[in-house]
């Protein structure tokens, strides 16, 4: 399979995140899951972000597990220790919590961002797109969201506010794919 697509012009975004830079990467990325929901593709060509959650995050279930965890469960701090029953729980709420119709890029982190001031406003490309799947647009945030807290920008739920109400998750939902 080959993938042809125009070249992007741009710059990586400004680090620390800047306000105004962070508000086009969320306009952007609104306009990104209207145009790609319903998906253009489907599996087996993309994967879907409940399969990918459902395979690669298992950590608390496997820190329960005392045959797994080995000696992982001592360095644990005191409140996930507490909770492990409850995150394992979450944990496995996550990927029906994440289902959905829209292509996400699944990694979206300033590094894979380019801004192209050539129009009104800076306009965003999205590159990179190896782990791309069909899911819930909410979870794209979420993932990019501890990206942006540790490169200066908003807390995660500063973030996760910036959505669109109509494409704001269930606090339910949001709790089991964050866990």
């Amino acid at each position: 399979m080959v993938l042809v697509c125009e070249a992007a012009q741009g710059r990586s975004p400004e680090l620390p995140w800047r306000g105004d830079n962070l508000d086009h990467v969320m306009v952007a990325l609104t306009k990104l899951w209207l145009a790609l929901t319903p998906s253009p593709l489907r599996p087996p060509t993309v994967g879907l972000a409940g399969d990918t959650v459902a395979r690669s995050l298992n950590g608390w279930k496997r820190l329960s597990d005392p045959e797994t965890a080995g000696e992982l469960v001592a360095p644990l701090d005191a409140w996930s220790a507490r909770h492990l029953g409850a995150l394992v729980t979450l944990e496995a709420h996550a990927p029906k919590a994440v289902e959905g119709d829209t292509l996400l890029h699944f990694d979206i982190r300033a590094d894979n961002l380019l801004m192209d001031s050539g129009g009104p406003g800076p306009g965003v490309w999205f590159v990179d797109w190896p782990h791309a799947c069909v899911g819930a647009s909410w979870f794209e945030v979420a993932c990019f969201a501890p990206s942006v807290a540790m490169q200066g920008g908003p807390q995660p739920e500063g973030l996760m506010a910036r959505r669109p109400n109509e494409l704001q998750p269930s606090p339910a939902d949001l709790l089991a794919g964050v866990a």
